[in-house]
């Protein structure tokens, strides 16, 4: 049974970017096989460069085009995500992409009821469009995402590999949401953490381009927003930031060792992905090897 997913693109004065973006979603092998549909609704702030005719020119009836001006990228979010009707969503700014067989892994992944919302591994891109790094992702608890210390004193949860079941939404108060001018991604976080833990995959799903002039760029500002919807660390808070922190800098495997319980990969003896045992890793063995 084909399983309809729903992306958002938030996007303003971005032709340079719009149509790999868009295409990277378009092309997906999910889609081709049958195995998946997709919604894909472009929220455009009413560009002054060629961007909406760009998409038009894509001539593709999965896409829904909204241009109108608006208050901002969470602001274009909101009004995309009040249109979404498929059972799995996500979103992916201009100028980032999606891997190929990225949709396989999202519906492989969601067949385990109790994954509510996953991220991949990053890949970070340049401006030509060439993958220049990659990290593995450790962990994020919901504890300290309530408490707002991933991206100040942690890593932070890249968007364009974090997918989720759409009903999550109901947790969102999309007038807040709409309201951010940069740590919208945050308030989402903490808004899904609050009602489910995260899960993370060993897969490279999306890649995150690196450029000039993007939102993520204005810290001090991205800080304070933060602060706004997060609930004050007590000391304990900090002490496990800090631990945190130090297993971040740690090889994967020993990483498994604490995060075993929401990471999965991929066995390729059982061609499925699964979360390692404790056996397995006390043994140093690699899922899928005997």
């Amino acid at each position: 049974m084909s399983t309809l997913i729903s992306m958002v693109t938030p996007c303003f004065n971005a032709e340079k970017y719009i149509v790999e973006t868009v295409e990277s979603m378009l092309s997906q092998t999910a889609l081709a096989s049958g195995r998946a549909q997709l919604q894909l609704i472009v929220c455009d702030g009413l560009s002054r460069d060629a961007t909406v005719e760009k998409v038009r020119q894509l001539n593709d009836s999965r896409i829904e085009i909204v241009s109108e001006r608006d208050a901002g990228m969470y602001d274009a979010l909101a009004k995309g995500f009040a249109r979404v009707q498929g059972s799995i969503m996500g979103y992916l700014n201009a100028g980032d992409y999606l891997h190929k067989t990225a949709f396989d892994v999202i519906l492989d992944i969601f067949e385990n009821d109790e994954v509510q919302w996953f991220t991949g591994n990053y890949m970070f891109y340049n401006d030509r469009s060439q993958p220049v790094g990659g990290k593995t992702v450790f962990r994020f608890t919901s504890q300290l995402l309530m408490k707002g210390l991933y991206g100040r004193y942690l890593p932070t949860i890249q968007q364009e590999s974090t997918f989720w079941r759409a009903d999550m939404l109901s947790v969102v108060d999309m007038k807040v949401l709409a309201g951010l001018r940069l740590a919208g991604d945050a308030y989402l976080w903490r808004s899904f953490g609050a009602q489910a833990p995260h899960h993370t995959v060993r897969a490279f799903i999306s890649g995150f381009r690196i450029h000039e002039g993007q939102l993520s760029e204005g810290k001090a500002k991205y800080f304070d927003e933060l602060q706004s919807f997060s609930q004050r660390p007590n000391p304990l808070d900090m002490l496990r930031c800090l631990f945190e922190g130090v297993m971040w800098l740690l090889p994967p495997r020993i990483q498994l060792l604490f995060s075993r319980n929401t990471t999965w990969m991929y066995d390729h003896r059982l061609e499925k992905w699964r979360k390692p045992t404790l056996k397995e890793l006390l043994a140093r063995r690699r899922i899928g090897q005997s």
